[in-house]
Protein backbone atom coordinates (compact mmCIF):
# COMPACT_ATOMS: atom_id res chain seq x y z
CA UNK A 1 0.00 0.00 0.00
CA UNK A 2 1.49 3.32 -1.04
CA UNK A 3 1.78 5.96 1.69
CA UNK A 4 2.43 9.61 1.01
CA UNK A 5 3.48 12.39 3.34
CA UNK A 6 1.57 15.54 2.47
CA UNK A 7 3.39 18.44 4.06
CA UNK A 8 1.57 21.74 3.65
CA UNK A 9 3.07 25.03 4.72
CA UNK A 10 2.89 28.79 4.25
CA UNK A 11 5.66 29.16 1.67
CA UNK A 12 8.42 31.72 1.61
CA UNK A 13 9.58 33.74 -1.38
CA UNK A 14 12.66 31.49 -1.50
CA UNK A 15 10.49 28.39 -1.94
CA UNK A 16 8.31 30.03 -4.59
CA UNK A 17 11.41 31.16 -6.52
CA UNK A 18 13.21 27.78 -6.51
CA UNK A 19 11.82 24.94 -4.36
CA UNK A 20 14.30 22.36 -5.61
CA UNK A 21 17.38 24.44 -4.76
CA UNK A 22 16.29 24.97 -1.16
CA UNK A 23 15.56 21.30 -0.51
CA UNK A 24 18.33 19.73 -2.56
CA UNK A 25 20.38 18.26 0.33
CA UNK A 26 17.32 16.84 2.08
CA UNK A 27 15.91 15.46 -1.18
CA UNK A 28 19.14 13.60 -1.97
CA UNK A 29 19.05 11.83 1.39
CA UNK A 30 15.32 11.05 1.35
CA UNK A 31 15.14 9.83 -2.25
CA UNK A 32 17.93 7.32 -1.54
CA UNK A 33 16.08 5.87 1.46
CA UNK A 34 14.67 2.37 1.11
CA UNK A 35 11.07 2.49 -0.06
CA UNK A 36 11.06 6.09 -1.30
CA UNK A 37 9.11 6.29 -4.58
CA UNK A 38 9.58 9.99 -5.23
CA UNK A 39 9.51 13.55 -3.97
CA UNK A 40 7.22 16.23 -5.37
CA UNK A 41 6.93 19.92 -4.61
CA UNK A 42 4.38 22.48 -5.66
CA UNK A 43 2.46 25.61 -4.94
CA UNK A 44 -1.30 25.80 -4.57
CA UNK A 45 -2.73 27.30 -7.76
CA UNK A 46 -5.45 29.27 -6.00
CA UNK A 47 -3.15 30.58 -3.25
CA UNK A 48 0.55 30.77 -4.09
CA UNK A 49 1.32 31.36 -0.42
CA UNK A 50 0.65 27.66 0.26
CA UNK A 51 3.43 25.23 -0.56
CA UNK A 52 3.43 21.44 -0.74
CA UNK A 53 6.08 18.81 -0.22
CA UNK A 54 4.94 15.29 -1.05
CA UNK A 55 7.04 12.20 -0.35
CA UNK A 56 5.73 8.90 -1.73
CA UNK A 57 6.68 5.69 0.09
CA UNK A 58 6.12 2.00 -0.63
CA UNK A 59 4.71 1.66 2.90
CA UNK A 60 4.25 3.72 6.04
CA UNK A 61 6.95 1.61 7.70
CA UNK A 62 9.50 2.86 5.14
CA UNK A 63 8.60 6.42 6.09
CA UNK A 64 8.99 5.68 9.80
CA UNK A 65 12.45 4.17 9.32
CA UNK A 66 13.95 7.37 7.94
CA UNK A 67 12.26 9.61 10.52
CA UNK A 68 13.77 7.52 13.33
CA UNK A 69 17.34 7.94 12.07
CA UNK A 70 19.61 10.23 14.10
CA UNK A 71 20.48 12.41 11.10
CA UNK A 72 16.83 13.08 10.24
CA UNK A 73 16.20 16.09 12.55
CA UNK A 74 19.21 18.05 11.20
CA UNK A 75 18.11 17.12 7.69
CA UNK A 76 14.69 18.64 8.21
CA UNK A 77 16.35 21.81 9.50
CA UNK A 78 17.70 22.39 5.98
CA UNK A 79 14.08 22.86 4.83
CA UNK A 80 13.34 25.68 7.33
CA UNK A 81 13.90 28.42 4.71
CA UNK A 82 10.74 27.09 2.99
CA UNK A 83 8.41 27.60 5.91
CA UNK A 84 7.27 31.05 6.91
CA UNK A 85 5.15 29.77 9.83
CA UNK A 86 4.43 26.17 10.77
CA UNK A 87 3.60 23.05 8.81
CA UNK A 88 0.83 20.47 8.60
CA UNK A 89 1.91 16.86 8.04
CA UNK A 90 -0.49 14.08 7.10
CA UNK A 91 0.33 10.49 6.18
CA UNK A 92 -2.17 9.06 3.72
CA UNK A 93 -2.40 5.35 2.88
CA UNK A 94 -3.61 4.83 -0.69
CA UNK A 95 -4.92 1.45 -1.81
CA UNK A 96 -3.94 2.21 -5.41
CA UNK A 97 -0.75 3.58 -6.94
CA UNK A 98 -0.79 7.36 -6.60
CA UNK A 99 2.29 7.97 -8.80
CA UNK A 100 0.39 8.87 -12.00
CA UNK A 101 -1.61 11.56 -10.19
CA UNK A 102 1.50 12.99 -8.51
CA UNK A 103 3.45 13.10 -11.78
CA UNK A 104 0.65 14.78 -13.74
CA UNK A 105 1.20 18.42 -14.74
CA UNK A 106 -1.47 19.43 -12.18
CA UNK A 107 -2.31 17.44 -9.07
CA UNK A 108 -5.47 18.11 -7.13
CA UNK A 109 -6.09 17.07 -3.53
CA UNK A 110 -9.65 16.94 -2.28
CA UNK A 111 -10.38 16.72 1.42
CA UNK A 112 -13.51 14.86 2.51
CA UNK A 113 -14.40 14.82 6.22
CA UNK A 114 -16.94 12.65 7.96
CA UNK A 115 -19.93 14.40 9.48
CA UNK A 116 -20.47 13.84 13.21
CA UNK A 117 -22.17 10.54 13.86
CA UNK A 118 -21.12 9.02 10.52
CA UNK A 119 -18.68 6.15 10.11
CA UNK A 120 -15.99 5.81 7.48
CA UNK A 121 -17.86 2.76 6.17
CA UNK A 122 -20.71 5.17 5.27
CA UNK A 123 -18.41 7.37 3.20
CA UNK A 124 -16.27 4.80 1.40
CA UNK A 125 -18.91 3.88 -1.24
CA UNK A 126 -19.42 7.56 -2.02
CA UNK A 127 -15.68 8.16 -2.43
CA UNK A 128 -15.39 5.04 -4.59
CA UNK A 129 -18.21 6.36 -6.79
CA UNK A 130 -16.39 9.70 -7.13
CA UNK A 131 -13.12 8.06 -8.17
CA UNK A 132 -14.93 5.76 -10.61
CA UNK A 133 -16.66 8.77 -12.18
CA UNK A 134 -13.33 10.62 -12.41
CA UNK A 135 -11.65 7.59 -13.99
CA UNK A 136 -14.39 7.56 -16.63
CA UNK A 137 -13.78 11.25 -17.40
CA UNK A 138 -11.72 11.73 -20.53
CA UNK A 139 -9.18 14.24 -19.25
CA UNK A 140 -8.27 12.70 -15.88
CA UNK A 141 -4.81 11.19 -15.49
CA UNK A 142 -5.84 7.74 -14.30
CA UNK A 143 -6.30 6.43 -11.72
CA UNK A 144 -7.94 8.91 -9.35
CA UNK A 145 -7.16 7.55 -5.89
CA UNK A 146 -8.21 8.05 -2.30
CA UNK A 147 -6.88 7.25 1.14
CA UNK A 148 -7.44 7.84 4.82
CA UNK A 149 -5.31 10.22 6.91
CA UNK A 150 -3.40 8.55 9.73
CA UNK A 151 -3.45 11.79 11.70
CA UNK A 152 -7.13 12.63 11.21
CA UNK A 153 -9.16 9.41 11.14
CA UNK A 154 -12.27 11.29 9.98
CA UNK A 155 -10.50 12.68 6.89
CA UNK A 156 -10.18 11.13 3.44
CA UNK A 157 -7.92 12.58 0.77
CA UNK A 158 -8.70 12.29 -2.93
CA UNK A 159 -5.75 12.65 -5.29
CA UNK A 160 -6.44 13.39 -8.95
CA UNK A 161 -4.00 14.15 -11.76
CA UNK A 162 -4.92 16.53 -14.58
CA UNK A 163 -3.17 17.58 -17.79
CA UNK A 164 -3.64 21.27 -16.80
CA UNK A 165 -5.47 23.59 -14.42
CA UNK A 166 -7.65 24.72 -17.33
CA UNK A 167 -8.98 21.18 -17.83
CA UNK A 168 -10.16 21.06 -14.20
CA UNK A 169 -12.16 24.22 -14.79
CA UNK A 170 -13.73 22.80 -17.94
CA UNK A 171 -14.65 19.43 -16.40
CA UNK A 172 -16.16 21.07 -13.32
CA UNK A 173 -17.74 24.05 -15.05
CA UNK A 174 -20.97 25.07 -13.43
CA UNK A 175 -23.80 26.25 -15.63
CA UNK A 176 -26.48 27.91 -13.47
CA UNK A 177 -29.09 27.69 -16.25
Amino acid sequence: MTTIDIITFPSTEEFVADPLKTGEAAFRKIVQAAGCRGIYTGIQVEDTRTGYLIVAWETYEHCKIITEQTDYPPLTETLKPWFSDGIDVQHIDFGANVTAALEAPTTEFGVVKLKPGKRKEDLIPIIQAITTTLDNTQDVVKPAVWGLSREHLDTFILCVGWPSKQVINIVFRYDPS
